[in-house]
């Protein structure tokens, strides 16, 4: 089922939202984020039809919602809320099977639905006694029972522990999988870009931008939504973006030249450990490596120290070489984090700025703990055009 909402305006005493257009694509997730108050689930609850909106439509497959009874927009639409009520003395079971109050009970589904959620062992117990978490699965659990084709989710993943917010990831990209519609609402900027085909980004209660996560994840689109600047590192699960905060004032800085989906995440570790880092990600896939070493020697212009991991001198190839003596020679502190022991890759040993960092067996904060030692003790500084 295909979602589109036009001219959208609602308001409170407090709040004023304005939507001119969105739409939300059959089988697809969409996921709206943006700061504390900018509308979010004030938008979703408008979507759902728990808001009516003072103009503007919301149509389901070209029907508009305001028009449907409530019965029949339940069985199109169901919805998991962000806080979760406390029902005296109903079970698990009790819950989940209220979710499809207009029709006849069904066994068999009711048990799928729960073991899909990973909660069948918790049936009969009272949803008082559960944990947030335990909560929220049970919520979802009777979402899936309802059996509608578009799921609405207000921060499915807030105060969650790591293995409950795991198994909710996974859920709701089984549910894509399924070809069910989804649309939620996410503070986590990451698993926006991570597990969305569409991101909506709101501000002051309007959309600012809305399209492929590719497109909308910038530092210009996200100062612009949050107010904040924003970094971006490779990690192992991917891009990974933080709010830079920090001032760069008397920060060693230094550029990480790594592959994609590190296995390490060096440079994204080096910041949180306190270095001002800029991460340069070889592309594997690139004809052109030659293109890349270049943009590598106008990037490392404008920092002392460069870090590589021996997965991305891999990929460079023979061409390396000619590179590491380039940024030796021109006085830069070269560090080889050999996680690998290929010892052989880089052959400019005996140099004084020359360091290689042997991980193995060691854990990456022990890596970024050695090359922090060596910058501390290097005894100048870098300056701009020095």
């Amino acid at each position: 089922m295909k979602i589109e909402a036009s001219d959208l305006e609602y308001a409170n005493r407090n709040f004023h939202l304005n939507v001119d257009h969105l739409t939300v694509e059959e089988g697809s997730i969409t996921g709206i984020g943006g700061p504390n108050g900018s509308g979010k689930s004030t938008l979703l609850r408008l979507l759902y039809g728990y808001l009516k909106p003072r103009n503007g439509a919301v149509l389901i497959d070209n029907e508009s919602m305001y028009d449907m009874k409530s019965f029949q927009v339940a069985r199109k639409i169901s919805v998991v809320q962000q806080e979760t009520p406390t029902p005296m003395n109903f079970t698990v079971e009790d819950i989940v099977s209220m979710s499809k109050y207009s029709k006849p009970m069904d066994s068999n589904l009711l048990e799928e639905s729960l073991d899909q959620c990973g909660i069948g062992h918790l049936r009969k117990r009272k949803f008082e006694e559960l944990s947030g978490g335990e909560r929220r699965l049970v919520m979802i659990a009777g979402a899936l029972y309802q059996g509608t084709d578009i799921i609405m989710l207000d921060e499915p993943t807030t105060f969650l522990d790591v293995d409950k917010e795991l198994r909710i990831v996974e859920l709701i990209l089984s549910l894509k999988r399924l070809g069910k519609t989804i649309i939620l609402v996410l503070h986590d900027i990451n698993l926006l870009r991570r597990i969305c085909n569409t991101v909506i980004m709101m501000k002051d209660g309007k959309v600012i931008d809305q399209g492929y996560p590719s497109r909308m994840f910038t530092p210009e689109l996200l100062e612009k939504t949050y107010g904040s600047r924003f970094l971006s590192f490779n990690t192992p699960e991917g891009i990974t973006w933080v709010p830079y905060t920090r001032t760069t004032e008397n920060q060693e800085e230094i550029l990480v030249i790594e592959e994609e989906y590190p296995r390490l995440g060096l440079s994204y570790n080096l910041w949180k450990n306190g270095l001002a880092v800029r991460s340069f990600s070889i592309d594997a896939d690139s004809r052109d490596i030659e293109l890349q070493i270049d943009e590598i020697r106008l990037a490392s212009s404008r920092y002392r120290y460069v870090a590589f991991t021996t997965a991305a001198v891999s990929i460079l190839g023979k061409m390396q070489g000619g590179l590491f003596e380039t940024l030796s020679v021109n006085g830069k502190i070269l560090f080889l984090v050999d996680y690998e022991n290929e010892s052989a890759m880089v052959s400019i040993n005996g140099r004084e700025n020359f360091f290689r960092i042997f991980g193995v067996e060691k854990t990456v904060s022990d890596i970024c703990h050695e090359i922090m030692e060596i910058c501390v003790s290097v005894s100048f500084s870098y300056r701009d055009g020095e």
